[in-house]
């Protein structure tokens, strides 16, 4: 049904990009798990500052990336299911491929900071992410429709 309203190469680019973003997401939950290898400076300042055990820390890694991943598959699934019913074309999530691209890039390349405040930031910014694209798109329903959200008028008769 999808492919006869789109043809088939905008359908295969977006699922390309739904493959594209699950797979970068799916590496950067793989990364949290071996993150204590690649610690360096920044994760031993962490963990001396806070007085945290190691085992504290990594578990927020797997918590802050998992949490993470879920809530840019949201966005992604959201902006989906926004897409196809008000029949346009999906675009990609560059939230979610810059925030997935920019945590890989630092576990494994740069190493410019910690990679417990990158999940921690990452997290953030996924979650701001969400929130913003939803209450903006339930804004533009309620004021097309032309009612509120989450409120009952009362009566003319009460």
């Amino acid at each position: 049904l999808l492919l006869g309203q789109l043809g088939r190469r905008t359908a295969a680019v977006q699922l390309l990009l739904l493959v594209g973003t699950t797979v970068l997401g799916a590496i950067t939950v793989a990364l949290s798990g071996s993150w204590g290898s690649n610690a360096g400076p920044w994760q031993e300042l962490l963990r001396s500052s806070l007085g945290l055990e190691e085992s504290v820390i990594d578990a927020a890694h797997c918590r802050f990336s998992f949490s993470s991943f879920g809530l840019l598959y949201a966005l992604m699934a959201t902006q989906l299911i926004i897409a196809h019913m008000a029949k346009e074309p999906f675009g990609p999530c560059f939230l979610a491929l810059g925030c997935f691209g920019a945590a890989i890039l630092n576990t494994l390349v740069l190493h410019i900071a910690s990679p417990s405040l990158v999940m921690l930031a990452l997290h953030a910014l996924a979650l701001a992410g969400y929130l913003i694209y939803t209450t903006g798109v339930i804004g533009q329903i309620c004021e097309h429709l032309g009612i509120n959200c989450l409120t009952i008028k009362p009566t003319k008769d009460a």
